[in-house]
């Protein structure tokens, strides 16, 4: 092909109702709304969900806190609860004999029950 017939090639635009083109190449917008709702289905899927259920699943291990639980802290801390404040969201912990120190509910990692620590002894 010579360079002129590929510019005319190139410059033409076809007919919309030309049986040649697909339904993406006549409907632009719908090929876009297409794509948007695909990409948000997969955020949701794949982000939101899971971050949304493992935020519940948080939210009830910190609510059903009770004395004698052993917990963790995000700094370290090894402890077991000694009293919960559910309205200042402020959890006591006994780190050593003696030794009590007062935490936010945000600053506990993980629980393990006074049932499971009894029966893994």
């Amino acid at each position: 092909m010579t360079p002129d017939l590929l510019l005319a090639a190139a410059t033409t635009t076809a007919d919309p109702s030309s049986p040649e083109l697909t339904w993406a190449q006549q409907n632009p917008e719908l090929m876009l709304i297409f794509l948007v709702g695909f990409i948000f289905l997969l955020y949701y899927t794949l982000i939101s969900a899971p971050q949304r259920r493992q935020q519940q699943e948080r939210q009830k291990m910190l609510t059903t806190l009770h004395r004698g639980d052993r917990i963790v802290t995000i700094g370290g801390i090894h402890g077991k609860v000694v009293k919960t404040d559910d309205e200042a969201k402020i959890v006591t912990v006994q780190v050593a004999k003696g030794v009590e120190i007062d935490f936010s509910h945000a600053a506990i990692s993980s629980v393990t029950r006074a049932s499971e620590a009894k029966e893994g002894e």
